[in-house]
């Protein structure tokens, strides 16, 4: 594993989620036999460096987004992992037949990298965001989903997939300067969450970008008396039921907080197990709404979507003073 300490992590928020993720590739070219995939997004993908000096383990397949599955799972059929890449909307949507029969169906070594996932493509708009990548993957069985924190954890997670089997999603979540959760060694494991902080009076689970924004309201609350509990859910699939649950059970109201659609993505999945548990504790989702509303830049849409730390500590301030 990569070494994360505070010059690292400053490194790799600099560089970005893509920049973060093409570092990863080149780096661990040199440890793991492995294959990437590009559908004509060489250089957003960050891996313009593992291009030029692994050719032989680059292909590029132009902007052909249901061919870069099939070739996958081809090369995956062989032995190979292959890691394929594209904007999120793009490599999941467009798609999904493909994902849904040539790899979870045949249980393929293929790992899907969602670039820009969320809102980080800004003006582009809404044809560019993805927002409901991680939903629809959540319902085809034996993907694994994942949604790093930051950076750090990219490089992590990225670094797990090299010997993780099957078929895996890695959602890629804000640009660059993504602020840093991780400035120190932890352990990272699929399908694990990481409580990062602990409170007595509420808990808000997260996961990408949000993260860090959860902790910085958290840190906010905590000063005027209001003790928050902090959970990294990164992987949503498999979901840490366990750890989701005992927190669940401490709290009359909990939270999640997720650059993602409020459906079927980690707030659904929190939802889920209250009411298959009977844990009768309520549940506040912090996420897109399910509508298509006015795009913009990325602060505009985090800030309009009530994801930025003071909207989201705003939120818990007053969902938690109406219940008195």
């Amino acid at each position: 594993m990569a070494e994360i300490n505070r010059v690292n992590a400053r490194m790799w928020s600099m560089l970005g989620a893509r920049g973060t993720f093409g570092l990863a590739m080149l780096e661990l070219a040199a440890k793991y036999d492995f294959t990437v995939l590009s559908a004509d997004l060489c250089e957003s993908s960050g891996l313009a460096k593992f291009r030029d000096n692994y050719s032989s383990r680059f292909y590029n397949v132009g902007i052909a987004e249901q061919d870069l599955i099939g070739v996958a799972a081809g090369i995956a059929s062989e032995g190979q992992n292959v890691f394929s890449t594209s904007f999120a909307p793009f490599i999941t949507a467009r798609c999904l037949d493909q994902i849904r029969m040539n790899l979870a169906y045949m249980k393929m070594n293929v790992k899907l990298v969602g670039l820009s996932s969320g809102y980080e493509q800004g003006n582009s708009g809404y044809s560019h965001y993805g927002l409901e990548d991680a939903g629809i993957l959540n319902c085809i069985p034996d993907i694994t989903i994942v949604t790093p924190a930051d950076c750090s954890e990219i490089y992590q997670c990225v670094e797990a997939a090299m010997t993780y089997e099957g078929p895996m999603y890695i959602r890629l979540t804000g640009g660059r300067f993504t602020p840093p959760v991780y400035t120190g060694d932890y352990t990272f494991t699929i399908g694990k969450g990481i409580p990062l902080a602990e409170g007595t009076d509420t808990v808000i689970f997260t996961c990408g970008t949000p993260t860090a924004y959860a902790m910085k309201a958290a840190k906010v609350l905590n000063k005027e008396g209001l003790s928050v509990s902090v959970v990294n859910m990164h992987t949503l699939r498999p979901f840490d039921t366990a750890l989701a649950e005992e927190y669940c059970r401490k709290f009359g109201t909990v939270f999640t907080a997720e650059e993602h659609s409020c459906k079927n993505g980690l707030g659904t999945a929190v939802a889920e197990l209250i009411a298959e548990k009977g844990l009768g504790c309520r549940l506040v989702k912090i996420a897109a709404p399910d509508r298509y509303e006015k795009a913009g830049s990325y602060d505009f849409m985090m800030k309009n979507t009530g994801l930025t730390p003071d909207a989201i500590s705003d939120r818990i301030r007053k969902e938690l003073s109406a219940e008195g």
